[in-house]
């Protein structure tokens, strides 16, 4: 399955139960954590859809327990409604400067 509905079109759990699993696989290590690695991987991949999420965040939404395909999933959900809560922003934003939309999104929250 191809997420070429965008945001919005994603339904964020089928999307996690599709590739978290099968992404961590490919992605994990022991010099990184497969939580962030999947994250950066499906936000390279899906450039339009997935955020990249930091370690401290994903830990701060996961209760400081570690990293887990709930935290991510968390945090996408969040990001789809901000998304469509204000599209036009965002879609106005990206199309200004020719970035992904949701790496409007990750300049917005990492960027001091």
């Amino acid at each position: 399955k191809i997420y070429t509905g965008g945001v919005l079109g994603t339904e964020t759990e089928a999307a996690m139960q599709d590739l978290w699993e099968p992404i961590k696989k490919v992605t994990s290590s022991g010099m990184s954590p497969s939580g962030v690695s999947v994250s950066k991987f499906l936000h390279f991949t899906f450039p339009g859809v997935f955020p990249i999420i930091d370690i401290q965040t994903i830990k701060r939404l996961n209760g400081g327990s570690g990293v887990n395909r709930g935290s991510y999933s968390r945090f996408f959900s969040a990001w789809k409604k901000v998304y469509q809560n204000s599209k036009g922003s965002f879609d106005e934003i990206a199309n200004a400067v020719g970035i992904p939309l949701a790496r409007v999104l990750d300049i917005m929250i990492f960027t001091p």
